[in-house]
């Protein structure tokens, strides 16, 4: 498969169609109609080794390798670069006029739109016109004004041309699977400052990139610290072994006594025993109770492995890291200021109570909630499947049941999908839910680092000044960091 793909990149390099090749060989059944063509992408996506051939590339050139990935080998073309906007607002007016099969009538639907274009031409106001005529009801009654949108939400043309507008301008006919439209960009939202968009990178890196990384440093040590797998003696237990599990069984077996003290894996002089590994694999979830085979053995090592290297890089870190010997330094001169502080000042600090609730009075405005919010989310990765959730919600299920089956986030599928209460500035969706007017009423989907949120409101709290009881821990340390300052000078 592989030189399949290096032959048909030569032809691509030698003059031949992408999108003529891409017709003919690509395994991709969604994109092979369309010559290839995978349309607008952003970072967070896609897979990162595609991610990353993508974004290497100016317009028009060609990855000079096949790009592998879990699902095979890819041949990638960049064909359009722009800046990434991370939402639209807009309005649509919609001609979808239905036959008898309640399928669209393309000529009946032309000749609405036909004239409400014609209307618009003439002065007459979009919102008016949206309440009046479009065929899309939900959004009829807000003049046509759509939720926020970013790329890959709705169906191409529609995305194309409502991207493709400057802020106030209207669009021509545009046609789609569900009728003709008009479209209105109202504005674009520009893309976050870091520090808002922090936790999200977070999340997204941990999603996507986190493993990938990890794997490279891993491997990186293995070779700093000269690990062997011991493949021989995994084979010989593979032979052996049918049915003794990594649980109690194995202490009274007799591979126990054929295995325990040989190493399988050594590691900067040192050797780690399989008994050691049978204790390991007996407390990890994936291993916990499995046949002790080739399979779960490796599974078993991938974890005792990783322990034990970064274990031993962690040792030689004062050594190898000058900034990492300073900051060490200063931890245990730090630790020998702190003795003589708690001895000399902190001991001596009296909290009265009396004097911590005076400190409150005078500085309460200094203790504030945040607007905050209360809301559930369903996250699902794909995102078709959550446009049909969202609309399993819409036609009257409940979102806690589907919250419960269909999350692609256990921790959510756990709670019924329940936040609970957060700093409606916490994040994106946070920031999104806060906007939301009414509790109960649910938006969505919206996308989000590795696939789409659909989010309930429960609950909005304003900001407002916390009670003494609600800040007394926040208000004594403050009070303490005062106090022992004023102790510190005495001395």
């Amino acid at each position: 498969v592989y030189n399949k793909a290096v032959e048909i990149i030569n032809e691509i390099n030698n003059g031949a169609s992408f999108d003529s090749l891409a017709n003919v060989y690509s395994e991709d059944t969604y994109t092979k109609s369309k010559g290839g063509d995978v349309f607008y992408v952003v970072a967070g996506t896609v897979l990162p080794e595609l991610e990353d051939a993508i974004y290497s590339l100016n317009v028009g050139e060609v990855y000079q390798k096949p790009v592998k990935t879990k699902f095979g080998y890819h041949i990638i073309k960049l064909t359009d670069k722009r800046k990434f906007v991370p939402e639209i607002t807009a309005r649509h007016i919609l001609a979808s006029v239905r036959d008898t099969n309640n399928a669209v009538d393309t000529l009946k639907s032309l000749d609405k739109i036909k004239e409400v274009k014609a209307k618009l031409d003439a002065g007459d106001s979009f919102e008016k016109l949206a309440k009046e005529y479009s065929d899309d009801k939900g959004s009829a009654v807000r003049g046509g004004l759509l939720n926020p949108f970013g790329r890959r939400v709705t169906v191409r043309p529609f995305e194309e041309t409502a991207f493709n507008l400057k802020e106030g301008e209207t669009s021509g006919i545009v046609k789609t699977d569900f009728g003709y439209h008009i479209i209105q960009l109202l504005g674009k939202k520009e893309y976050p400052s870091f520090s808002e968009e922090r936790e999200n990178l977070l999340t997204q890196y941990k999603q996507l990139r986190y493993n990938i990384d990890l794997n490279k440093y891993l491997e990186k040590l293995k070779s700093e610290f000269n690990y062997k797998l011991n493949t021989g003696l995994i084979s010989f237990i593979n032979s052996k072994n049918d049915s003794v599990k990594f649980n109690a069984t194995y202490n009274e077996s007799e591979l126990r006594n054929l295995v325990k003290d040989s190493v399988i894996f050594s590691y900067a002089d040192k050797k780690f025993i399989f008994d050691s590994l049978a204790v390991s694999a007996t407390a990890l979830r994936q291993t916990a109770g499995q046949i002790i085979k080739e399979a779960t053995i490796l599974t078993a090592v991938e974890y005792a492995a990783q322990k034990a290297l970064l274990k031993e890089k962690v040792s030689h870190l004062e050594n190898d890291d000058k900034n990492f010997a300073q900051l060490m330094d200063d931890y245990r001169n730090g630790l020998y200021i702190f003795k003589i502080q708690e001895e000399e000042i902190w001991n001596k600090i009296n909290l009265d109570s009396a004097r911590v609730h005076d400190h409150y009075e005078k500085t309460k405005n200094d203790y504030v909630w945040k607007d905050r919010v209360d809301y559930s989310e369903i996250f699902i990765n794909d995102s078709s499947k959550a446009f049909s959730m969202f609309k399993v919600i819409q036609s009257g299920g409940e979102f806690d049941t589907v919250a419960a089956k269909e999350n692609d986030r256990p921790a959510l599928k756990s709670k019924n999908g329940r936040i609970g209460i957060v700093d409606a500035d916490m994040n994106s969706i946070s920031r999104k839910a806060y906007e939301i007017e009414k509790p109960g009423e649910v938006i969505g989907p919206i996308k989000n680092a590795g696939g789409w949120s659909i989010i309930k409101l429960n609950e909005k709290i304003p900001s407002r000044i916390k009670t003494f009881e609600e800040c007394k821990a926040e208000v004594m340390s403050v009070f303490q960091e005062l106090e022992s300052k004023r102790l510190e000078i005495e001395y």
